[in-house]
């Protein structure tokens, strides 16, 4: 993987910044989607354009807070598939300029990019049916079919056409189902086809007993002059002769705007046969014609108005019926009591008593408001105070300073060495940072800051700094035996006393938890909370003395809950209220202790071989380690105290103090 890029992942994870932008950097595939990438939970925001990834792979899924993803302009072929069941936040995806865009249309690709929002749908629900969707056209595109043409009529006219002559109630498609599979077509099913409905028109409609005798079928017994029956014509249909001026042409009648008994579509002018009369069809050859299919499409129009008017009447008398079954208790019940002369004044009472009760608990969180405003300002009094007296740090050129080799790797932009300065062992702190963001500057700064104010036996003393670009270095103390992740865990790696004893016992690592404790309970007395309370960041001599380090993300009390970074550490030590990023104390510095004495009695690491969506899941829920029975019981006691849900009934770290050093028994 290029150097750069881990950088810039290395930095992300650090920072625990939701936006990453690794976009005109010609990436392939095997580095642009390396491992490293998909540990970056946190990631809203990922711009991967204008490189040359193949895929998007389906690890994508564990970026679970993933919300914009942007692969433009690179050499995707297949749509993603993604589980958007882990994805609940994902709301776009831009595709643009891939070739598996080319065979979307150019709305479906911006659709992706921008999802229409949907009521009743979140953004990944749509953006999950437009892949759906996409995947289908996609898959349909490349086969090779020919244009279907529209069915021809017995009388060589486009079916099309003749449904277009048709007023559009009378191309409904279920009358030509029913006719296929050999289904009697009713009036109620001409008026499902209509309105859509199965419960406004029942099925026996034409049986109803409110109205006289209706005909079974809709046109049928329809006869001409000489017939024996001529009245058998439904309400709102119009019957009328067809045909010419002359004599000779026998007349037939005709019906409008109708179908018949079997369902079957016509024209909007129907000629019905008698017994020895073949069916006639308006041509539109004659102005007789022409007057008879013009009546008749005014008559269809008209019965479709009736029809679109029984369907008005009877949604209103269904809601009304809907009104008329509420049940009492919704109807509002009126305060009769309040409108009797004998307890207007009773009530009057009541409304002035409330009134001074919500004045009164007004006034008393505006006292509280006004508590908590001037506890503040008195912590800032008293930091302000921390810096007088000119502790800040002496500024040195490197030039004084010979750099050996390297101690450790602090982080993922510094690394400290061994060194001399003037003739004194030193620790060199330098920033290898290329970019020297302002960030790490930040951090830095904060860190010669807060190691200015603090001077004590068990943390780590600040002795100068260089601060010129393009190197950035500070100058520590140096402490040769380890840290007590070492100790504990890379035994090797750790220089001991020749006089000292490996593997170190119980009793001495309760020692060296008591220096903890000490200074971070110094640390709270000043008002600064470390924050990164980690056995890494304790260093031990080799005759295992205790110095606590690395204080960039350290903050004063009044500083808590600001800046970039206000919810930053490590997440084996990490609180619940910081991982649910609610209101924190210093009370953060004794859960983590808490952590650390237990690394101590189980000589395990804490939450080994789980990812940070594991560990914070049975953090938030409760559910610790398990605390090892060898541990003498008032340790086990005081790490159950630490590790307490709630900050407020955590212990404070001075009360931590007189509990590890009360006798073990």
């Amino acid at each position: 993987m290029d150097s750069h890029i881990a950088t810039q992942i290395r930095r992300a994870k650090r920072s625990k910044s939701t936006a990453l932008d690794l976009s005109h950097l010609g990436l392939p595939d095997q580095t642009g989607w390396c491992p490293a990438l998909f540990e970056l939970s946190q990631l809203q925001s990922l711009k991967l354009n204008n490189n040359e990834l193949a895929t998007v792979p389906s690890e994508l899924c564990r970026l679970e807070s993933l919300s914009v993803l942007d692969v433009s302009y690179n050499k995707i072929e297949k749509l993603p598939t993604l589980d958007f069941d882990k994805l609940l936040s994902l709301g776009s995806i831009n595709l643009e300029g891939n070739p598996v865009a080319k065979d979307l249309p150019a709305n479906m690709v911006q659709q992706l990019s921008h999802p229409n929002v949907v009521p009743g749908k979140s953004q990944a629900q749509v953006l999950r049916d437009l892949l759906r969707e996409a995947s289908k056209g996609t898959s349909s595109s490349g086969a090779n079919s020919e244009p279907r043409k529209p069915p021809v009529s017995n009388h060589g006219v486009a079916a099309s056409a003749q449904s277009a002559a048709m007023p559009k109630p009378f191309a409904a498609a279920p009358a030509q189902e029913r006719k296929a599979s050999g289904e009697k077509s009713s009036f109620a099913d001409y008026m499902k086809d209509l309105g859509g409905s199965d419960e406004e028109y029942p099925d026996d409609f034409d049986n109803s007993d409110d109205d006289g005798p209706k005909p079974s079928r809709l046109a049928a017994d329809v006869r001409g002059p000489a017939g024996k029956q001529e009245a058998a014509v439904p309400h709102g249909v119009s019957a009328f002769r067809a045909g010419s001026d002359s004599d000779d042409t026998k007349p037939s009648w005709q019906v409008e705007g109708s179908r018949v008994a079997s369902g079957k579509r016509e024209t909007a002018v129907r000629a019905l046969p008698t017994d020895d009369q073949p069916i006639y069809r308006a041509s539109g050859t004659t102005t007789s014609d022409r007057r008879t299919a013009a009546a008749g499409t005014e008559s269809a129009q008209n019965a479709t108005a009736e029809i679109a008017k029984l369907k008005a009447q009877v949604k209103d008398l269904k809601a009304q019926l809907a009104r008329s079954e509420k049940p009492a208790e919704s109807v509002p019940k009126v305060d009769l009591a309040r409108t009797l002369p004998s307890r207007l004044h009773a009530f009057d009472e009541d409304d002035a008593a409330a009134k001074l009760k919500q004045q009164l608990q007004d006034e008393q969180r505006k006292t509280k408001r006004l508590e908590r405003d001037n506890q503040k300002l008195q912590d800032r009094m008293r930091e302000s105070s921390m810096s007088l007296g000119g502790s800040a740090a002496p500024h040195i050129e490197l030039s004084e300073v010979q750099q050996g080799d390297i101690l450790s790797n602090s982080g993922g932009f510094s690394l400290i060495y061994k060194g001399t300065w003037h003739g004194t062992p030193v620790a060199i702190k330098n920033l290898f940072d290329p970019s020297n963001s302002a960030e790490n500057l930040a951090e830095m700064d904060n860190e010669v800051d807060k190691l200015a104010k603090l001077r004590h036996p068990n943390i780590l003393s600040l002795l100068a700094v260089h601060r010129k670009p393009p190197a950035f270095s500070i100058i520590m103390e140096v402490v040769t035996g380890g840290s007590l992740y070492q100790l504990l865990h890379s035994k090797r790696s750790f220089n001991i006393d020749a006089c000292s004893r490996m593997p170190v016992q119980q009793p001495e690592l309760i020692k060296i938890n008591e220096y903890i404790a000490l200074a971070l309970s110094f640390m709270h007395a000043r008002n600064i909370t470390h924050r990164d309370v980690k056995s890494h960041n304790v260093l031990l001599s080799p005759h295992l003395e205790v110095k606590l380090c690395d204080f960039g993300l350290a903050r004063m009390k009044s500083e808590l809950m600001t800046g970039a970074m206000q919810f930053a550490g490590t997440p084996q030590y990490l609180s619940p209220e910081l991982y649910r990023k609610q209101k924190y104390t210093e009370k953060v510095d004794v859960f983590a202790f808490g952590t650390i004495l237990w690394e101590c009695m189980a000589e395990d690491i804490p939450f080994a071989n789980l990812d940070v969506p594991e560990i914070a899941e049975l953090v938030m829920s409760g559910k610790m380690l398990v605390i090892p029975r060898s541990a003498p019981r008032p340790i086990q006691a005081l790490i159950k105290s630490c590790w307490t849900l709630e900050p407020n009934v955590r212990p404070a770290m001075a009360d931590v103090l007189d509990k590890i050093r009360a006798p073990m028994s």
